[in-house]
């Protein structure tokens, strides 16, 4: 059997209420004037389903002259499980977007980097020629000149 929450007209009050009850079983009822078709009470299941409330039941009925809809839910209990996983949520997150950056480069940048990757090494290997040859004339004078006077 379901606890009957609140019975009052402001929507804040009645918010603020439900936030301090405990887990179990509530209604809610939502007077009206004139009866709800059947179709609208399913849409009422329908959308609060679709909200990820455990909604129990939704029916009509009349009292004192005036019909209302009451929905039964269940009011879970609340964890804290779930917010101190949300950094560890994250971590995937990182992963996945460094992977994505280094697909992108791959698809839409191969073509220039391996033109690049090529001029860059012709450079380095080109100038470490040119450097070495440039010194070893002067560095096999300079040794041939101070074993000279050496002896």
């Amino acid at each position: 059997m379901a606890t009957l929450i609140a019975d009052t007209l402001d929507v804040d009050k009645a918010i603020a209420e439900e936030n301090q009850l405990p887990a179990g079983i509530y209604q809610i009822r939502f007077y009206t004037t004139q009866p709800v078709s059947q179709e609208n009470l399913q849409d009422i299941f329908d959308h609060l389903y679709a909200h990820r409330v455990d909604v129990q039941a939704v029916g009509q009925k009349k009292t004192k002259g005036l019909w209302y809809v009451s929905v039964d839910y269940s009011r879970p209990e609340v964890s804290s499980e779930t917010i101190s996983a949300l950094p560890v949520a994250i971590i995937p997150l990182i992963a996945f977007g460094m992977i994505m950056a280094l697909v992108g480069i791959g698809i839409f940048k191969m073509e220039d980097l391996t033109g690049s990757i090529g001029k860059l090494l012709l450079i380095v290997f080109g100038g470490t020629i040119v450097i070495a040859a440039i010194t070893r004339k002067p560095l096999e004078a300079a040794a041939t000149r101070y074993i000279e006077r050496r002896f």
